[in-house]
């Protein structure tokens, strides 16, 4: 018993590393703040992106629309804790102004690219505004990720995102705030508006153009839902090209952040944490033979009847990643086809390549005893509620020996935890109840002793308590639940909850359908009415046993069938 618990405790210690390695987002937490210098067209019309004049602070590598334009200069951004209490956040915050009759909003947003805004007079005539450039950015993510607390007042505040490849060029764009006169105008390079292929007739600006082969390759615009606390947001790119981008912009905005008739009502707040750039590494569908597979979210293991392929050629592989590369290898001596999906990057659950294994295998040969089944499958196992299988579960056969229309004993043979032997899990006198071809099992034993053979003593041996439950459908597929609670003292007649151990055991396979008629030829449940019929005895496995010693086992004399213990 010692020995097994030691063994149980390296089992529940053992853990899996999970590594990164491609192109994200830089800052995506928005740890690093630097000085803000608001760009403009009047002082770095053909200068770098950058304003001569500091207002307030931004993310590094990423620019908020804070304003500097000598008549109202405003901060739209700051930093705050992050959704994990011990990281940054960015919070953008709109910001609204009354002058007397006059009222303005100035929205909140951040990007990628370089941001601008120009207005005309006091009362802020002929506004626009938002982000033209973006970052150097090669690779094609499927979706972005990001933690957000929104505080949205009347307009929806907003995540936009893009690829492009190639150069938008629009001339004449007003890109400064002026009191006076007509705000400088400018040659403005990849306008967000025009990388999107938005109309431009009623913005500002004058002609397009873009060089050729320039397109917008993925997108997405989203409205955020109102989340007083952290919420996590995941949103799928729509790609319109199989092309490869140059740049990527990414917006998040209080508000609307197209539009430029926001009320001074409209304050909104929007918190944001944590970007990140997702690379699926997952199928999206499998096909073998040109059979194809039905894929389950989180499964990795399948077993499929059927001959191996002879090519990798006749595994056709469905991705679900835009950059995903999927390698597929036939192990002919486990009779087994492996797929590997790997991605550039983390998916979802932080991995960059899942691996499919698919086990093929005829029907599980039967027994001649007609009402003796097996199957042939897998087994998930949970100790105390942590997985001891994960992605790999173990490979196992369960027998069911039918003795009477309604009976059959139950039987796991060298059930283990890993790589430690536990013995066999053998329950008597299970339920079969029929419904439309479907059989249910239902089983129950309070005491049993798992471990070793009749030379283990007894206190080695561990205790439990055994239920089981599933189903065995028409088509010979079962799925059933194995519950174990090891009385941990091996007193299971007097355990309670602090000294039990579950272990919660769940198999699926295939076998042999188990047919709601019951026959009377070659079983052991077979019915005479000779009672005067020689006595013959059957372990718990329904074989046959000239001479039974110690154990349980089943007695049929003619039409009388009986469990019986012989010490």
């Amino acid at each position: 018993m010692k020995k097994v618990y030691s063994i149980l405790a390296m089992v529940l210690i053992a853990g899996q590393g999970i590594s990164v390695m491609a192109q994200q987002l830089p800052n995506s937490g928005f740890e690093t703040w630097v000085d803000c210098y608001p760009w403009s067209s009047k002082t770095n019309t053909d200068g770098p992106y950058k304003g001569t004049n500091a207002q307030g602070t931004t993310p590094e590598s990423w620019c908020v629309s804070n304003v500097y334009s000598g008549i109202s200069n405003n901060t739209l951004a700051s930093s705050v804790a992050g959704y994990n209490k011990s990281k940054c956040a960015v919070e953008l915050k709109d910001k609204p102004i009354v002058l007397g009759t006059i009222k303005q909003h100035i929205p909140a947003y951040v990007a990628l690219g370089t941001t601008w805004s120009t207005s005309n007079g006091m009362a802020a005539n002929d506004k626009a505004g938002g982000s033209f450039g973006g970052l150097d950015f090669t690779y094609r993510p499927d979706a972005i990720s990001f933690y957000y607390k929104n505080d949205a007042k009347v307009s929806s505040s907003m995540v936009v995102a893009y690829l492009w490849t190639g150069t938008f060029t629009q001339l004449d764009v007003p890109a400064n705030i002026v009191v006076f006169g007509n705000p400088t105008k400018t040659t403005m390079i990849d306008r967000d508006r025009q990388v999107l292929g938005m109309d431009m007739a009623g913005a500002q600006g004058g002609e397009t153009s873009s060089t050729p082969g320039a397109e917008c390759i993925a997108k997405l615009q989203e409205n955020l839902p109102a989340s007083a606390d952290w919420s996590n947001a995941v949103y799928e790119f729509d790609y319109t090209s199989d092309a490869v981008p140059e740049k990527i912009n990414v917006i998040f905005s209080a508000g609307d952040y197209f539009s430029t008739t926001r009320s001074t009502d409209d304050a909104n707040i929007l918190t944001v944490d944590d970007v990140k750039l997702i690379y699926y590494s997952t199928l999206k569908s499998l096909t073998i033979g040109g059979k194809e597979i039905t894929l389950e979210d989180g499964k990795y293991e399948y077993e499929i009847e059927g001959e191996l392929p002879e090519t990798e050629a006749e595994v056709e592989c469905g991705l679900k990643g835009k950059s995903a590369v999927a390698t597929v290898a036939l192990d002919k001596a486990d009779n087994k086809a492996t797929v590997t999906v790997t991605a550039p990057d983390a998916d979802l659950d932080g991995k960059t390549s899942h691996v499919y294994n698919i086990s093929f295998a005829s029907a599980p040969e039967q027994p001649a005893d007609e009402n003796t089944y097996i199957y042939n499958g897998k087994l998930a196992i949970y100790l105390q509620g942590s997985s001891l299988t994960g992605d790999t579960p173990q490979d196992a056969t369960i027998h069911i020996n039918r003795f009477a229309a309604d009976k059959c004993n139950f039987s796991l043979p060298d059930f283990a935890l890993g790589d430690i032997k536990i013995g066999d899990i053998n329950v008597p006198d299970v339920e079969l109840e029929f419904n439309d071809g479907i059989a249910t099992v239902k089983g129950y034993v309070k005491d049993l002793a798992i471990g070793g053979d009749e030379t283990t003593p007894d206190e080695e041996k561990i205790h439990a308590t055994v239920t089981v439950n599933g189903t065995i459908d028409a088509e010979g597929k079962a799925s059933l639940k194995i519950d174990v609670l090891w009385a941990m003292d091996g007193n299971v007649e007097n355990a309670t909850e602090d000294n039990m151990m579950p272990i919660e055991v769940t198999f699926d396979g295939t076998g042999k359908a188990i047919p709601a008629s019951f026959g009377t030829s070659t079983a052991i449940e077979s019915i005479v009415d000779d009672l005067d019929a020689p006595v013959e005895y059957f372990n718990l496995q329904g074989m046959p046993v000239a001479n039974p010693e110690n154990g349980i086992y089943i007695r049929r004399q003619g039409n009388k069938v009986t469990k019986i213990m012989i010490k």
